[in-house]
């Protein structure tokens, strides 16, 4: 299911909300929560927890972890719905 224009504009997201809009899978937001500072790699965006045990992932952090990834020469896939990167 496509994430709607509406959901780009929250502010937290969801587990799963959070992979459609980084282009990772929700099992990989979880195992990275998971290995928390043990992870070899990279930890994964910076998430919060809610009274409840949910974790929230905040769109700033989200922005910041993709800026993290293309800063240091990786990768990133376009995502569903995202304008094409301007030309240099």
């Amino acid at each position: 299911m496509a994430p709607s224009a509406y959901s780009w504009r929250k502010r937290g997201f969801t587990t799963r909300e959070a992979g459609e809009y980084i282009g990772r899978s929700a099992s990989w937001l979880r195992k990275k929560r998971l290995r928390g500072a043990d992870d070899p790699g990279d930890p994964g965006p910076r998430y919060l927890k809610t009274e409840g045990g949910s974790a929230i992932y905040l769109k700033e952090d989200l922005d910041q972890w993709l800026d993290q990834l293309d800063s240091c020469g990786s990768r990133l896939e376009a995502l569903p719905g995202a304008a094409p990167p301007e030309a240099a």
